[in-house]
């Protein structure tokens, strides 16, 4: 992949809100020409300027855009009963 391809047609979810907004407040892209060029329909990429903003004003920038996101269900909590208490202590 050539380095412009990377900015230019980005691939990972998170770089792709980064070129968006930087495009529509720094470039001074039109809300239509974003969510064209990224694919995003109208709505969700105004629903992303907002969840952006509502992040400047809380003073977390950083971490809309460069905190590690978790995806998929969580793990589940570890339920003990006493069966799994007594095998438990038996290995130990």
């Amino acid at each position: 992949m050539e380095p412009t391809t990377f900015f230019a047609k980005p691939q990972n979810t998170v770089q792709k809100q980064y070129e968006a907004l930087r495009a529509f407040y720094v470039e001074k892209w039109s809300g239509e020409e974003v969510a064209k060029r990224f694919g995003y329909t109208l709505s969700s990429f105004y629903s992303l300027t907002r969840d952006f903003k509502k992040n400047l004003l809380q003073d977390k920038p950083a971490q809309f855009f460069f905190t590690p996101k978790t995806t998929g269900r969580k793990p589940k909590a570890v339920k003990w009963t006493p069966l799994s208490r007594h095998l438990f202590s038996k290995i130990r």
